[in-house]
């Protein structure tokens, strides 16, 4: 997209009813466009229907818009895929997107270039550990207790994911973090948690949680989200349900 913000109107006219504004770096997919010309501040150019991925319809002035020589979004899909089989080339594809796509958004909070840094961050993380395969969750998360009781750090750090995510229990609202930057919240779940009571629950075909209740809140609970990836479970996240224990 040429111009910083960009209108998108109900009908290919300028009078038309504007149903949304697209913001400049906008990834934009045409639909239509229409054959006869317009005229808008002596630029003559199409009207191009178009769509974003938040759902939104419209036609935009073509003037205002740029053709891109490839896709950011397929070259993150693809770069997304090789991660496990094959991370040399996986970095080489963020690499590009960094150089290339900086500035584009990925969604509505993310560029697709500090992404691809996280990425990055991500996969060099995963080769320099040396993770245990665990074929049943059961063992995984016997194994996550253990740790967590214990306190020993790098037990706890050897069976995280390097692509950990921690926010509220039954929440949308998770954020991707560097678990070596957040494993002393751990010390405060070792001492709250009530190691005699936790349970499993399904939330999809290859997605678990391990819930444990707090020990002074029958309320509050904490919870291990595991995840089965290539036929071999990841503790792939960590929640909570009481503010106190994240912002203390």
């Amino acid at each position: 997209m040429g111009s910083s913000i960009l209108q998108a109107r109900k009908i290919p006219d300028k009078a038309g009813t504007i149903v949304g504004f697209f913001r400049k770096g906008r990834i934009l997919k045409e639909y239509d466009r229409t054959k006869k010309q317009d005229e808008i501040h002596g630029k003559k150019s199409n009207w191009v229907k178009v769509k974003t991925d938040t759902g939104i319809y419209g036609w935009a002035f073509a003037f205002n818009l740029k053709p891109i020589s490839s896709n950011p979004f397929a070259l993150y899909k693809k770069a997304k895929g090789f991660e496990k089989t094959d991370p040399k080339k996986s970095i080489e594809n963020y690499k590009i997107i960094i150089e290339k796509y900086p500035t584009v958004p990925l969604d509505e909070m993310t560029y697709f270039g500090s992404e691809a840094k996280n990425r990055i961050n991500i996969i060099n993380c995963m080769l320099s550990r040396s993770y245990r395969k665990f074929e049943h969750r059961n063992e995984l998360g016997k194994a996550i207790v253990k740790a967590v009781k214990s306190g020993k750090k790098s037990e706890i750090i050897q069976l995280a994911s390097c692509d950990f995510n921690v926010g509220y229990c039954n929440s949308d609202n998770v954020k991707n973090v560097q678990f070596e930057e957040f494993i002393f919240k751990f010390q405060r779940v070792k001492s709250l948690a009530n190691w005699k009571s936790y349970q499993y629950e399904n939330v999809a075909r290859n997605q678990v949680f391990l819930y444990m209740a707090q020990k002074y809140s029958h309320n509050h609970k904490f919870g291990f989200w595991l995840w089965k990836v290539y036929e071999r479970w990841e503790w792939s996240g960590f929640c909570f349900s009481d503010d106190r224990f994240f912002f203390k």
